[in-house]
């Protein structure tokens, strides 16, 4: 009898295919999670993207509205420079400068992008104070 007819031979092998099995399935799942990585990194980028056009968009309409409002006035041009700053009683939201439907996509985008952070760190085990 050979050593490849011995049961702790067949167990090893068996046990070493299992291993290999494994490694390449977290070959796998690493691939994975750095496509879907990438693909967060571009929907971030892409966020972030929206909310400094939005941020413009709104300080173009503040410096409108004090532009006007100051010249109604007939202030004088250290005014109209004061009045674009931020105040709290002036603050505009962002999110108060786009329509409708505008609100309704930029809601939906950052539900889905945490409902994906969520499943990512649900797969990983490691959801911390959100769980």
């Amino acid at each position: 009898m050979t050593y490849h007819d011995q049961p702790y031979y067949k167990e090893f092998r068996d046990l070493l295919t299992r291993i290999q099995s494994g490694v390449n399935d977290l070959k796998e799942e690493n691939q994975r999670l750095k496509e879907e990585n990438l693909a967060f990194s571009s929907q971030l980028k892409e966020l972030r993207g929206k909310l400094a056009e939005a941020g413009r968009q709104t300080d173009q309409q503040r410096t409108i509205e004090a532009v006007g409002s100051t010249e109604q006035d007939g202030a004088t041009a250290d005014r109209r420079q004061h009045s674009s700053a931020t105040s709290p009683t002036s603050d505009l939201s962002l999110f108060d400068t786009l329509d409708d439907n505008g609100k309704r996509i930029l809601r939906q985008q950052i539900i889905d992008l945490i409902e994906r952070i969520d499943k990512h760190l649900d797969r990983e085990g490691s959801a911390g104070p959100w769980k």
